[in-house]
């Protein structure tokens, strides 16, 4: 087992400016490794048609594509980053319209079982860690019934939405290590 320091920021549209309905679209996260400085990336795979009604072409078209608008923003922000957060801080900047990007806020996550080298197994765990973190209130809910005297426990809570594709990684070689 292994702590990391992970950066994260939630992606979302906002149907007005005005008002507090949003549709969660994603979750940007960066960490580092001995050798790497990673920005991962996790998005929705589709957004249900009834959760679109009122919004227009032009947003539809964009949260269509959400992925490759925030992959393109991490590929130009990345280069110019000097510390872990640095990424995110860009992208909120840049995107506080229809599309948020949140403020950047760290959280420390346990990782199991995952070498120092495999950024792909380390961001799927802590993409793990943030959706159980997220649905951590839902869960505060009655017991489940009891078979045989034990609790029967609800493992299907602790999985990301399957409408949640697996991270995508970006990463540079820490300059602290060359």
């Amino acid at each position: 087992m292994s702590r990391k320091t992970v950066t994260y920021s939630d992606i979302q549209f906002r149907r007005s400016l005005a008002d507090g309905d949003t549709i969660y679209l994603g979750t940007i996260f960066e960490f580092s490794t001995r050798d790497f400085w990673v920005v991962a990336l996790s998005t929705r795979v589709d957004v249900a048609p009834e959760t679109l009604d009122g919004v227009d072409e032009l947003s539809r078209d964009v949260i269509k594509n959400i992925s490759q608008i925030i992959k393109d923003d991490i590929l130009r922000a990345l280069p110019n980053a000097e510390e872990q957060g640095d990424v995110l801080a860009t992208i909120a900047a840049q995107n506080s319209w229809s599309i948020t990007v949140g403020s950047p806020s760290k959280i420390e996550v346990t990782v199991d079982r995952v070498s120092d080298t495999s950024t792909d197994d380390i961001a799927q765990s802590i993409m793990l860690f943030l959706t159980k973190k997220k649905q951590e209130p839902q869960l505060m809910r009655p017991a489940l019934p009891r078979n045989r005297g034990r609790v029967v426990t609800d493992k299907i809570s602790h999985l990301p939405p399957p409408w949640m594709l697996p991270p995508q990684c970006f990463q540079r070689a820490r300059e602290d290590r060359c």
